[in-house]
């Protein structure tokens, strides 16, 4: 069962996700954040997950196993969040936001890391079974590949997989999402 934080005033209908949240957190933004990662438990059978706020460098939000850190820094304005996302994807590095929230699209990202985690052999490092033309990968978002310029499995992988459930995938991002059943 969910497990509630001080403040106390998320819906404790959340099953499948326990957080730990700051009093200082933005309520509506956390309330929004459990939420979608409930979507995604009950979408794709994920039994448990965490999540909590922290202290993050240089990153919105970090997934290991289970469990979702969101930098505490975006966590209390909703504001810096927006439009520090919308920056990004101007510049390319993130996927154009479609249906979704910034909080919504960050979420699912790391929820998509999850999904990777959860399996034995991760989907992320076989995504040359694609086998797409190397121009294709340039409908990736920036964020899907490393400082060198080589595609980042993983990255590439939780970036599909939001394009798809925010609605602004292509057909290269339906398939890479596809390795984890989106």
């Amino acid at each position: 069962t969910a497990e509630a934080w001080d403040g106390g005033s998320i819906d404790p209908n959340y099953p499948n996700v326990a957080w730990d949240i700051d009093s200082d957190d933005d309520n509506q933004l956390m309330v929004e954040a459990v939420a979608i990662m409930q979507y995604m438990a009950d979408k794709y059978d994920i039994t448990e997950m965490t999540f909590e706020t922290t202290v993050i460098p240089g990153a919105y939000a970090s997934a290991r196993g289970r469990d979702i850190e969101f930098a505490e820094r975006y966590a209390s304005d909703p504001g810096r969040l927006a439009s520090s996302y919308a920056e990004e994807v101007i510049l390319g590095f993130a996927n154009p936001l479609g249906s979704c929230s910034p909080m919504q699209a960050i979420i699912i990202h790391e929820v998509a890391h999850v999904m990777n985690n959860m399996q034995a052999r991760q989907p992320s490092n076989y995504l040359d079974t694609l086998t797409p033309a190397a121009h294709e990968y340039e409908l990736l978002s920036g964020y899907s590949f490393h400082e060198d310029g080589s595609l980042n499995g993983p990255e590439a992988l939780a970036e599909a997989v939001s394009a798809v459930e925010c609605g602004t995938a292509n057909e290269l991002e339906h398939a890479i999402a596809a390795l984890v059943g989106v």
